[in-house]
């Protein structure tokens, strides 16, 4: 959205934000923002919510919200909404799309054109799982990992996923 919804985070300046709204306690918060609680500066979208509502993966093109700034292209980020934290989880060449959080918050799915590994040299859209708790990015769009691609040499999006990311 980018109206200003979060009225006691006034921001006004017109870039496509993220927010998430809880429906028993009727509050509305600006999840695109930094530590300082500065506005994203550039805009944000793809937003997917843990299971318990904590963390806010998505995507931003912002360069204010992590230090140091990421890539110009969007990067995928997760807010903790009771710690204000926001991570960056991405820092690839290329657009990230489409984020899928973990029912636990911990990890995400996404696509990217990206190569994020060395082994990435198809030029295709692939799938890749991060994990913020330890760290580990992989692709799982190859013919040897959890999900196989079954197109082979041809993008991979996240509808090509079955149920169980958590699993992963």
């Amino acid at each position: 959205a980018s109206s200003n919804l979060d009225l006691a985070s006034p921001k006004g300046t017109g870039i496509t934000d993220i927010y998430r709204h809880t429906l028993s306690s009727a509050v509305t918060e600006l999840v695109s923002v930094d530590l300082a609680s500065a506005g994203a500066n550039g805009p944000s979208s793809d937003a997917s919510v843990s299971a318990n509502g904590r963390y806010v993966w998505f995507k931003s093109r912002a360069q204010n919200l992590v230090a140091p700034p990421p890539a110009a292209a969007g990067q995928l980020f997760r807010r903790d909404m009771s710690s204000s934290t926001v991570i960056g989880a991405s820092n690839g060449p290329e657009e990230v799309f489409l984020p899928r959080s973990s029912d636990d918050g911990q990890s995400a799915c996404f696509q990217t054109a990206g190569a994020l590994e060395s082994a990435d040299s198809n030029g295709h859209f692939d799938v890749y799982l991060v994990n913020v708790g330890n760290g580990v990015l992989v692709r799982q769009s190859v013919a040897d990992s959890v999900i196989p691609s079954p197109y082979g040499a041809r993008d991979t999006g996240l509808g090509d996923l079955t149920p169980g990311l958590d699993k992963i």
